[in-house]
């Protein structure tokens, strides 16, 4: 891809960021399930948003900051009226992983052979901060594109609650297709055992992952990855502690929700494949 054609896409997909919205002024956003609408006033800023429900297949239409004329009515939803004392005209849009771990299904058979280590990228659903002013103060945070919830753990009484998806399990980085809404997880797999490894689920710690953009706009987290020893047994999930492995140049947009691996996902991550 030349850097012209990547610039370009780069336009089409980002987002995020500051946006400069004068009093009485509207503006709406379109991305992934989540419609959008925002009036700026001279007391603060009022915010409706409309979550819809949309097939795995199906790609709606990115639309960034149009100009509208605001109108209650442009939906259905409740809008809420965030007073600030910040009399900056300035919103800015901060992308955030979930706040759950993602436990992802593949949707086709994906075997690991013996003696092999392959790396897939997976996607993660994103949610998005709407901050004002120059202090950036957090009006709300909302889901791009909400997945349903799963519980993982031992025993219904042990374990912790999770969002499932599924996953293609691409194996290279160039045919992840374009996803506003979503985040790109690197997970490298090793299997030294003598026999196949199927995968049946791939379980992601996403709060404890930093976020980072790359320059076509996609949207990245640092890699993980796990060994599968000669004896068939899976050791525990490691975080990486930089930028994703593929090539840069990159820019970090968030830090980890969460620091550590209390989560539920280290203790019983060998019983997810």
């Amino acid at each position: 891809m030349d850097a012209h054609r990547s610039g370009l896409e780069a336009e089409r997909t980002v987002w995020w960021g500051g946006y400069q919205i004068p009093v009485e002024a509207a503006r709406y956003w379109r991305i992934g399930a989540l419609e959008l609408f925002v009036v700026r006033q001279d007391d603060g800023w009022l915010v409706q948003s409309v979550e819809h429900r949309i097939g795995d297949e199906e790609i709606p239409l990115l639309e960034i900051a149009r100009e509208i004329a605001w109108m209650p009515e442009n939906s259905r939803a409740d809008v809420v009226h965030f007073k600030v004392p910040d009399q900056s005209d300035v919103l800015t849009l901060v992308p955030r992983l979930a706040d759950r771990p993602v436990v992802s299904r593949p949707r086709m058979p994906f075997t690991v052979g013996p003696g092999s280590t392959v790396t897939v990228f997976v996607g993660t659903p994103l949610w998005v901060e709407l901050r004002a002013g120059n202090e950036e103060v957090l009006l709300c945070e909302l889901p791009l594109m909400r997945p349903p919830q799963t519980w993982f753990g031992a025993s219904t009484f042990e374990g912790e609650l999770c969002y499932a998806g599924l996953t293609r399990c691409r194996t290279r980085a160039v045919d992840v297709p374009v996803r506003p809404w979503r985040a790109i997880t690197p997970l490298r797999l090793e299997n030294r055992a003598k026999d196949g490894w199927m995968l049946d689920r791939l379980a992601l710690p996403v709060p404890q992952l930093p976020l980072f953009a790359a320059e076509d706009g996609r949207l990245w987290t640092s890699s993980l990855s796990t060994t599968r020893n000669d004896e068939g047994e899976l050791g525990d999930i490691r975080v990486g502690s930089s930028v994703p492995n593929e090539p840069g140049p990159w820019m970090e947009l968030g830090k980890p929700r969460k620091a550590g691996s209390s989560s539920m996902l280290g203790r019983f991550y060998g019983k997810l494949f």
